[in-house]
């Protein structure tokens, strides 16, 4: 055996680092699979107590998010320093990276559902829930 793996499931920045490092090839992409995405998460007493601040933080993130998608140097470099990771696997990371921050809409609301659905089968999660119930709607500019 040479140590080596036929498959590997693995997310950004260590995928760049394999591709730069061991000359891993890319099978699939996530997003080839399934579109991906991320969540800003907060407590539901938080949000029912600050929506203004909710609301605030939102809008930041959304306007930093705009500022990182156009600055993908200068947050490779801030990664890089900031994780120790070496700046080309961040830079290689970073530039195929959205950091647009939306409301949630009903598609990913409906993605969601599947993957909760899906968890409540596997008895992954103690009771089936309902995504749409869980989701606070966030209007940009409100």
């Amino acid at each position: 055996m040479k140590g080596s793996v036929d498959a590997w499931s693995i997310w950004d920045p260590y995928l760049a680092l394999a591709e730069l490092k061991e000359h891993a090839r890319v099978i699939a992409f996530d997003k080839d699979v399934h579109k991906p995405n991320a969540f800003y998460i907060a407590a539901t007493d938080f949000v029912d107590t600050y929506p203004a601040l909710v609301t605030r933080l939102n809008g930041v993130f959304a306007a930093e998010g705009v500022w990182a998608d156009q600055h993908h140097e200068e947050v490779a470099k801030a990664q890089a320093e900031a994780t120790g990771v070496d700046l080309e696997a961040i830079r290689r990371f970073v530039d195929r990276s959205n950091y647009r921050v939306v409301p949630v809409d009903g598609e990913v609301i409906q993605s969601q559902q599947a993957v909760a659905d899906r968890f409540a089968r596997l008895g992954l999660i103690p009771k089936p829930i309902n995504v749409a119930e869980i989701v606070w709607k966030w209007t940009p500019g409100s």
